[in-house]
């Protein structure tokens, strides 16, 4: 980025069991989502984050939990029991495979570099006369993978499955209208 901190503006995301937002301009934090407890702010493994305060009494009241009983709900008990994280990442990743078709691109050799950049996991197959390919899963309905594989013009194309072809070739040219004289 080569740029001084000072003429930056950045959020940073400390996301996990505990989490928080931080606001930064200039190199100095200017806003936090972070409260006077460690409960207040975003929501996080076990704790509820910020709430209407009349939801605290709401639920004392109703269920007649003590300050103390409301205190360990508030700090502890707030969210659902997700179990083992890494295995609550594993099932989400696997669930987001099975929303992915298999794209078929064809690029010349030279294009390898960009395509092993923007597509590490993917095998790149020699054929004919300098044209490679890979097959790439992608979400069927996701329009950033769209504007991805657009964005390389004519260095890729997308050959196969034929729907998906007929859907950035109909997303290039409703584009392209957008320019009409």
């Amino acid at each position: 980025m080569n740029k001084d901190i000072k003429d930056l503006k950045i959020v940073n995301c400390h996301l996990g069991q505990g989490a928080s937002v931080c606001a930064i301009k200039n190199g100095v934090s200017v806003d936090t989502s972070m409260g006077f407890t460690p409960l207040g702010g975003i929501p996080m493994g076990t704790r509820s984050g910020d709430l209407d305060p009349s939801v605290v009494t709401y639920i004392a009241k109703y269920r007649n939990h003590t300050p103390e009983e409301m205190d360990e709900i508030l700090n502890k008990k707030s969210m659902t029991d997700h179990g083992d994280i890494e295995e609550r990442m594993k099932e989400s990743e696997q669930n987001y495979y099975k929303t992915c078709i298999n794209i078929e691109v064809h690029f010349e050799e030279q294009e390898s570099g960009l395509i092993q950049e923007y597509f590490p996991d993917c095998q790149i197959e020699k054929m004919m006369n300098g044209v490679c390919r890979t097959f790439i899963g992608v979400p069927a309905k996701e329009r950033l993978w769209k504007a991805l594989l657009l964005s390389f013009g004519d260095r890729v194309k997308v050959v196969a499955p034929e729907e998906y072809k007929r859907e950035l070739i109909d997303t290039a040219r409703n584009f392209l209208s957008n320019y009409d004289s």
